[in-house]
């Protein structure tokens, strides 16, 4: 109900959601202790992402990204867990299934920010107003791994060359509205 409230150019078709039955059914049984410890931790930021959800979104987002910590120390376990028990993960692609997950929730995280910015610029805006920081941090991030990875030929670069842009624009954007909303609607 939240996505389709804060609905965004990338938030996806409700069915895309029923992933979520793939993520939870596709459980290992022979993995090593950090897994499944990794595996609770992440599932309790998992509960507290979907309880926040619809209430604070910043801190939902917090959890959000709590999960993805999770879930990469999980594939961590997973790739350790190869020495011992190889011919069984890789037999039943047990990689594949926390990779799902993995992948599921850095597109939820995604959405998850875009919806955080929308409500920052039109439901939050009497209180964060005036904190434009955000946008040149991210510009400051990418401006580096653009100058750091710069080549001439087509590349993957291209995706921060338009992040950049977009970044850019967005920092722009939010100038204009803020000086426009601050003679208009002190």
């Amino acid at each position: 109900n939240v996505s389709a409230l804060f609905e965004t150019q990338i938030t996806p078709s409700g069915w895309t959601f029923n992933i979520w039955s793939v993520i939870y059914v596709w459980s290992p049984a022979v993995l090593p202790y950090g897994f499944f410890i990794s595996w609770c931790i992440n599932l309790c930021f998992n509960i507290g992402w979907l309880l926040l959800w619809d209430r604070m979104m910043i801190p939902a987002l917090v959890f959000l990204i709590l999960v993805i910590a999770t879930n990469y120390s999980m594939v961590y376990f997973i790739c350790h867990g190869l020495h011992s028990h190889g011919a069984w993960l890789n037999k039943n692609h047990v990689q594949n299934g926390v990779m799902i997950y993995t992948t599921w929730t850095h597109i939820a995280t995604l959405i998850n920010l875009t919806i955080v910015f929308v409500v920052e610029q039109f439901v939050l805006d009497e209180h964060v107003r005036y904190i434009f920081i955000i946008y040149p941090v991210v510009i400051w991030a990418l401006a580096g791994n653009l100058d750091k990875h710069y080549t001439k030929t087509p590349s993957r670069n291209g995706i921060f060359i338009g992040l950049l842009a977009i970044a850019c624009l967005l920092y722009v954007l939010r100038i204009i509205l803020v000086v426009w909303r601050h003679f208009k609607q002190p």
